[in-house]
């Protein structure tokens, strides 16, 4: 399972503040004069579109986390090293005081012996399911993931993320999506760079950047040499 998560970029909210800033600064439809040509009025409505275009694509934008598989992943890890060193502390059944007349006392000791082992298999095979749909946890695994609300106490039915190969598998998986959503992220970046910084269109009559109060010797902010700089950081820590 992964979890895509909303974008935590202030170079990504300055750019879509900027591009929102251009789009609204431009011509209403209705307005734009009609003595505009038609090649005139094309450039300018396609400009439209392609600052639309890229603003959706940094709004919509989101990246695959592996946060959650990876701590899971490490819990599981955890359990198998108690698990392993469980077993290797055990006493050994065949040792003098487990040859005794206290059979109740070895055969409670084997049962424990086996759950450790079977615990320990099913973090590296994974569990069957109980036809009821729970995961057929041996103990003491399953204690060991039980939850327990602090506030009203109840204990909900054990969610079995999977075996340790299992989860390992789905972090390779997200880890390769993620790397596929950061260079898109870094195109839609690359690209608003490069919209913002490229001049609007004009008319023979007039400068479409006064028609559209969008001065042209201004830059936005967003647009500046630092922002491309992070850009083309970002890009190469992607790659």
């Amino acid at each position: 399972m992964s979890i895509k998560t909303p974008l935590d970029d202030a170079t990504v909210d300055a750019l879509i503040a900027d591009l929102r800033t251009r789009l609204a600064a431009m011509i209403d439809p209705l307005d734009i004069p009609r003595s505009w040509t038609q090649r005139q009025l094309n450039v300018y409505e396609e400009r439209r579109q392609r600052l639309g275009h890229v603003l959706n694509g940094l709004r919509n934008a989101t990246v695959s986390s592996t946060d959650h598989l990876v701590a899971t992943r490490d819990q599981m890890l955890g359990y198998k090293a108690t698990l392993e060193q469980m077993i290797l502390d055990a006493p050994d059944l065949n040792a003098r005081q487990y040859n005794s007349n206290v059979e109740r006392m070895r055969d409670k000791e084997w049962e424990r012996q086996q759950g450790l082992a079977h615990s320990l298999k099913a973090l590296q095979d994974g569990v069957k399911m109980w036809p009821n749909g729970n995961p057929a946890i041996p103990q003491p695994l399953a204690d060991w993931m039980k939850t327990t609300c602090p506030h009203c106490h109840h204990t909900p039915p054990i969610v079995w993320p999977g075996s340790i190969p299992d989860i390992e598998a789905d972090i390779a998986l997200v880890e390769k999506r993620r790397k596929d959503e950061l260079f898109m992220l870094n195109s839609w970046k690359a690209s608003a760079v490069a919209l913002l910084n490229e001049p609007a269109p004009a008319s023979d009559s007039a400068s479409v950047h006064e028609l559209a109060n969008e001065p042209a010797a201004t830059k936005s902010a967003a647009a500046t040499a630092a922002t491309k700089s992070a850009v083309t950081d970002s890009v190469n820590d992607s790659v």
